[in-house]
């Protein structure tokens, strides 16, 4: 795992005591985050300490994979080159692999044509794999019980706060004025706290950005000349979504992308497995009647109207389902500037450092491809502190034109 010019860069200060990393936030960047650490910094030289707020995920195998499709709960993403390269780069992608479905292609009927368009992604490199997310989440945790249970601790039910240097219970000279220092709440435990020094922190606990939100406001009341701002934009055509499951018969290819685009709406369908199961995500305008709870007997002759081509492969019982459903909303547009380090210990990325529409993933293949770029950092730096502020220059302007692009 370990490069040698690694070794003469890193292992001077990770020799003089081993260093302790906290990870904040357990999403597929999270977990994979974890390894990265373990390889960069090397066996026996880095203790990993992983904390998510929400329960631990169901463990997935191949063995319990129809677990996984009751499936109109879960919001597909698509791994594409960006994603895909970063879990090779840290061995996770065998596992990966095989809990996904790969999409060749795409079929898609564009608004006012009855004929669809077909296009085969054969030009891609890596192609395109689908999973739900969720899903993901699972099969990086159960790789890392399989593969680091003596390097990674993984602490569910855990909430993790940044605290300052007017938090500390007492004076001591070691603190470091410009680290960033934790508090980790046992929520299992009556909200048992502790406070934790650390030589690293990965804040990546995704659209909360209880770190960004607090090193923005700490910035600001401390009249920093540029301060740490989380952009945001106004939404003018704000989205909702809900989720419906229907199988495709037996003469459609049952591995492709589908999606129509109407005046009113857009459904776009990915598969969840080879027998023809899909779940589609029915995008609608915040001000739609049907993305409140209506009749079925309304969502049914609306989808009649708008997705006539796969309209009569919604049961009835999906039809109700999703009717008296209240639909979810899409995450706004948002990114961090002007840096995405904070002191010399904090780095932040994945979700925490931007926010983009969900479409096929685009964020998830970004914020994985965050975690391989901050491992390049580690290997090029003498230090935790070169490492954090070089990926702050290597990776925010990134960051922001995706999200300006994205949002345009």
């Amino acid at each position: 795992f370990l490069k040698l010019e690694f070794i003469s860069h890193v292992t001077a200060l990770t020799l003089q005591k081993p260093i302790e990393a906290s990870v904040c936030g357990a999403g597929p960047a999270g977990l994979l985050t974890a390894m990265c650490l373990c390889q960069k910094l090397g066996d026996g030289n880095c203790k990993v300490n992983v904390y998510e707020k929400r329960p631990e995920p169901a463990e997935y195998s191949n063995s319990n994979h129809n677990s996984w499709e009751d499936l109109s709960c879960f919001y597909n993403i698509g791994l594409g080159e960006r994603g895909i390269s970063s879990l090779i780069e840290f061995g996770a992608w065998d596992a990966v692999r095989d809990a996904c479905i790969r999409v060749p292609g795409r079929v898609d009927w564009q608004p006012g044509s009855s004929e669809p368009i077909k296009k085969m992604l054969t030009e891609r490199k890596y192609g395109t794999y689908v999973l739900p997310r969720d899903k993901l989440v699972s099969v990086l945790h159960q790789h890392i019980k399989e593969h680091y249970s003596d390097k990674i601790n993984l602490y569910y039910e855990h909430d993790v706060r940044p605290i300052h240097d007017s938090d500390h219970d007492d004076t001591n000279d070691d603190n470091n004025d410009s680290n960033v220092r934790i508090q980790v709440s046992n929520l299992a435990s009556d909200g048992q706290k502790q406070k934790m020094d650390c030589d690293l922190i990965v804040a990546c606990d995704g659209a909360a950005r209880t770190f960004v939100r607090d090193f923005e406001m700490q910035d600001r009341n401390n009249h920093k000349k540029d301060p740490m701002t989380i952009v945001r934009f106004e939404d003018n055509n704000q989205r909702v979504f809900k989720s419906i499951h229907f199988r495709l018969p037996p003469e459609w290819q049952n591995n492709l992308n589908y999606a129509v685009r109407s005046d009113r709406l857009i459904f776009d369908a990915l598969p969840v497995n080879l027998k023809g199961d899909y779940v589609g995500i029915l995008l609608l305008g915040s001000n739609d009647e049907m993305a409140n709870q209506v009749e079925p007997e309304d969502f049914r002759r609306c989808l009649d109207q708008e997705i006539p081509q796969f309209s009569e492969f919604i049961s009835s019982q999906e039809i109700e389902k999703a009717a008296r459903s209240q639909s979810s909303t899409l995450p706004m547009f948002r990114y961090v500037t002007p840096r995405l380090h904070h002191g010399e210990n904090c780095v932040i990325l994945g979700d925490s450092a931007k926010t983009v529409k969900p479409y096929f993933g685009l964020g998830c293949n970004s914020a994985l491809e965050d975690v391989k770029i901050f491992g390049e950092c580690l290997d090029d730096a003498s230090s935790i502190a070169d490492a954090v502020s070089n990926f702050s220059t290597r990776r925010a302007k990134d960051i922001e034109v995706l999200v300006k692009i994205s949002a345009s």
